[in-house]
């Protein structure tokens, strides 16, 4: 912003400034469409619902899962719906997404009705090869913006509407289970288990397995804990192994478009809601962005808990050029987080096991001040990094991907 234009001063009307900001109205779902919709889902032997961000923004949580209960359908959340159903729901499927497991992959090549409901189905949602629907199913989509409908793929039903308006008329259309196959709905859920279960097995050499540090992570949270998501390989570990208790209370960078962003977004939240623990886990390269914020959060107050995943190098980066045959510029060996944030006036504190991971991590919310938490941990790639692999990389050397 130039200088000029900063130290200028300008008088404004502040009725001029309101006007034209009255509530504005959300569309409403058209009433023949939610019908045939209604139909599809009440007839369908395996529906699948999705719910994304525009559910988050309508406030109408209560009315997703209100509608899968009633249906007794299986529930997807995309990454911008986190917590749109909890994790811990019976129903929850898991999240789409190109690490989302192989249970949501199977949950919509085998779906024969889809109700997509706030969500864009972007490119992150897709994955390297579409939706992964069968020719034959039947795609009903949701969304505010009518030029998101039929965008990513067909639609048999679309419904331009804000996504409360339309679950609140589909709720009142629906009559019951209809055709649904519960049984199916029990074995995804079982599935997404057996994948959780996944995460945190195999060996970790030189140093925690960052599944077993994650899900460390999410047994330990407070209820009423925010946490921020960053880093890009450990942000994947942390989507399914750190519970989303509701909306808006797991927080990331949607398609991780700046790494860094971590801290501050953390201490925002912090002044926002200074009574509850906010916890940010970030790698060890994205922490390096923004680790200045450290005397932000000193000298402003704002005590949050920084986990930090240790593993001296840019992961993903180390490991594609490996496989490529070099290596260039993706070591981090060697710097002391911990040191670095008791240097800034915060807590720091090295962590080598998960007893003592447990231990600090309840030390540190118990503290007030900003703490830092650098836990040595071992790369390990995540099931689903082919998965995405696919969707960033071309082949490379004999043709394989690099990882």
């Amino acid at each position: 912003m130039p200088a000029d234009g900063l130290a200028e001063v300008a008088a404004f009307d502040a009725a001029g400034l309101s006007a034209g900001l009255g509530e504005i109205a959300r569309p409403g779902a058209d009433a023949s469409a939610v019908a045939r919709a209604a139909d599809m889902l009440g007839t369908a032997r395996r529906p699948q619902l999705v719910f994304g961000g525009g559910v988050v923004r309508a406030g109408a949580s209560g009315m997703a899962v209100a509608l899968a209960e009633k249906l007794g359908a299986p529930g997807l959340v995309s990454q911008m719906g986190l917590g749109v159903v909890r994790s811990d729901h019976r129903l929850l499927v898991g999240q789409r997404g190109v690490i989302g497991g192989p249970q949501v992959r199977f949950a919509l090549e085998q779906a024969d009705v889809v109700l997509a409901v706030g969500c864009r189905l972007s490119s992150w949602f897709r994955g390297a090869n579409g939706l992964g629907l069968r020719e034959e199913a039947k795609l009903i989509q949701v969304d505010i913006d009518p030029t998101m409908i039929g965008r990513a793929a067909p639609v048999c039903v679309g419904i331009h509407a804000d996504a409360g308006q339309a679950l609140a008329a589909l709720l009142a259309a629906v009559s019951g289970p209809g055709a649904s196959d519960i049984g199916e709905t029990a074995g995804l859920w079982a599935a997404r288990q057996v994948h959780l279960t996944h995460l945190v097995e195999g060996e970790a050499k030189g140093g925690l397995h960052p599944g077993g540090l994650a899900k460390a992570l999410g047994e330990a949270l407070p209820e009423d804990a925010l946490v921020v998501l960053d880093g890009g390989h450990t942000s994947f570990w942390h989507n399914d192994l750190v519970p989303a208790r509701g909306p808006c209370r797991v927080f990331h960078d949607p398609g991780q478009a700046q790494l860094g962003f971590g801290l501050p977004f953390a201490l925002a939240l912090k002044r926002a809601r200074p009574g509850v623990p906010v916890v940010l886990t970030t790698g060890d390269g994205s922490f390096g962005f923004t680790i200045a914020e450290l005397d932000t959060a000193r000298r402003q107050g704002l005590a949050v808990v920084v986990v930090v995943h240790n593993n001296a190098s840019w992961g993903v980066i180390a490991a594609g050029q490996a496989r490529a045959g070099f290596v260039l510029g993706t070591g981090l060996e060697g710097t002391d987080y911990a040191a670095i944030a008791r240097g800034f006036g915060c807590l720091g504190t090295m962590v080598e096991t998960l007893e003592q991971f447990r231990a600090a991590l309840a030390e540190a919310l118990a503290a007030g001040e900003t703490t830092v938490l650098d836990c040595r941990t071992a790369w390990v790639p995540h099931p689903m990094l082919p998965v995405f692999g696919r969707t960033t990389s071309a082949p490379v050397g004999d043709g394989a991907l690099p990882w």
